[in-house]
């Protein structure tokens, strides 16, 4: 069967230019793409609620939907419907157009731009079948004009991005991959910080900001009257600018660039929050990234200090005592991340031993997933899985300490499936208990988030394990691992 002209041959070792893949995708695109445009079909008709209606019922409903006047508290809606397909256009024209000339870069450009509308259509028409769904010519339009967004990031970017991830790849030291890390940390940061994303660039809208205290000029002139909620949200802003100075000291910087790195991204997020209606633009923020700066400064400097007199020095042996202290370790750091799970997802411990309370619960914790998070705005849905996902990110990573000094990949390959499973039991366990708490939500999306949120732990603990050279890391060319991939 012939190939569609407009679908490029990507992998094409006649395209390889002064020794460099720069037309070979990374292997993982396609089946991203495949999962995002999942996501975004199966995210569009969430809760499912399906009613029939026939189809010419439907159509005429259709040709009617309304354009919808949006407001200041709506606009986040429109914004999340642009950023949806962004990255759906932005994944499916890098696979239709690396590599090819430029003909055939605008024809698949242009496919995918039609095709983008088109799910568009789809998703809207198919919304009239499912009634908790509204349908407005202000989601077609957005999410036609965030395929737009995503075709014209590939053009700019694209190359770029494609650079970057081959760098990724062959990272490796510690200046090298704290770099990498650094980007995507504060990458990371900055999104969530622009959340809920309904943005405002009107005086008024700034000026009734500072009125109703959303903005505050005098440090600590906001803060909540109840002192555990306010010193819980200064420590953890605290905590979130710890990591970014310590990773600029990994990477090579002075301690006072990365300070002053570091003292400037949070500034920056500051600004940026002025044009974000329902957040709070502090300058306490600024104050506490600045001593959370310079605990990361130290932190950094120790580490990298460690780690200079560690490679100076002969590297040890391996042991079998070495390997036992490391996997108790990990035991006692997962047992110890366990106890705090349990007391931070059953306090107050209300436990309720009532047949049709629990029967009730169960159904809940047997919905389909992401119904709970549909009835959310974003900001609290993206704040609710961010927390449960970074709760379990270091349970992972105990379990990753814990199978370090195996010495085989398959003992490795085995490892991280049981981890994983563990994990999943962990999460499981914790949403069953939460059935018989009437103060605690158990739910179908926190189990999958946080086993997710596990297995991400485990696989970035291993990643920076083996490329930052760490006692018990595989070493490129061993024969428990091959040869170094980079080569």
């Amino acid at each position: 069967m012939t190939t569609p002209s407009i679908i490029p041959s990507v992998i094409d070792s006649k395209r390889v230019r002064s020794g460099e893949d720069r037309d070979r995708l990374p292997s993982f695109l396609l089946p991203a793409a495949i999962g995002y445009l999942v996501f975004v079909i199966y995210g569009s008709l969430v809760p499912l609620v399906f009613e029939p209606i026939p189809l010419s019922v439907a159509w005429h409903r259709f040709q009617q939907i309304p354009y919808l006047a949006l407001g200041v508290q709506s606009r986040a809606d429109w914004v999340a419907n642009i950023l949806l397909f962004i990255p759906l256009s932005f994944l499916w024209t890098g696979i239709l157009t690396t590599g090819a000339r430029t003909s055939r870069r605008v024809a698949g450009s242009a496919f995918v731009l039609v095709a983008c509308a088109s799910l568009s259509f789809a998703i809207e028409f198919t919304q009239l079948f499912f009634p908790q769904r509204t349908v407005s010519l202000n989601d077609l339009i957005a999410e036609s004009l965030g395929a737009g967004i995503g075709i014209a990031a590939w053009w700019l970017a694209g190359a770029a991005c494609l650079r970057w991830l081959r760098r990724w790849r062959q990272a490796r030291g510690m200046a090298s991959t704290a770099t990498s890390v650094l980007w995507i940390y504060l990458a990371a940061v900055f999104l969530y910080n622009m959340m809920p994303l309904d943005l405002v660039l009107s005086p008024v809208h700034l000026y009734h900001k500072l009125k109703v205290g959303r903005i505050v000029l005098v440090p600590f002139g906001g803060a909540s009257a109840e002192f555990p909620s306010a010193l819980y949200g200064l420590a953890t802003d605290v905590l979130v600018w710890i990591v970014p100075a310590a990773l600029w000291m990994l990477a090579g910087r002075s301690r006072l660039g990365a300070w002053t790195r570091t003292v400037a991204a949070a500034a920056a997020v500051e600004v940026f929050q002025l044009f974000v209606y329902t957040r709070v633009s502090d300058v306490t923020d600024v104050v506490t990234a600045a001593l959370g700066a310079g605990i990361g400064v130290w932190i950094g400097g120790l580490v990298a200090r460690r780690a200079g007199s560690v490679r100076g020095a002969a590297a040890p042996p391996a042991s079998a005592d070495a390997g036992r202290r490391w996997a108790v370790a990990g035991a006692l750091g997962f047992v110890a991340w366990a106890i705090a799970a349990c007391v931070a997802f059953w306090y107050p411990f209300d436990v309720v031993l009532e047949r049709n309370a629990i029967v009730e619960r169960l159904h809940r914790l047997a919905s389909v997933p992401f119904v709970s998070y549909y009835f959310q705005s974003e900001y609290t849905a993206l704040s609710t899985a961010l927390r449960k996902f970074f709760f379990f990110v270091p349970g992972g990573v105990a379990l990753a300490i814990m199978s370090r000094q195996l010495a085989t990949p398959r003992a490795r390959r085995y490892a991280a499936i049981g981890a994983i499973g563990l994990v999943f039991v962990a999460a499981s366990i914790v949403e069953l208990v939460q059935v018989l708490l009437p103060s605690k939500f158990p739910d179908s999306t926190d189990l999958l988030i946080e086993t997710v949120g596990g297995g991400v732990g485990y696989g970035v603990a291993v990643m920076l394990w083996n490329r930052l050279g760490l006692p018990g890391a595989a070493r490129p060319g061993s024969a428990a691992e091959g040869p170094d991939p980079s080569r």
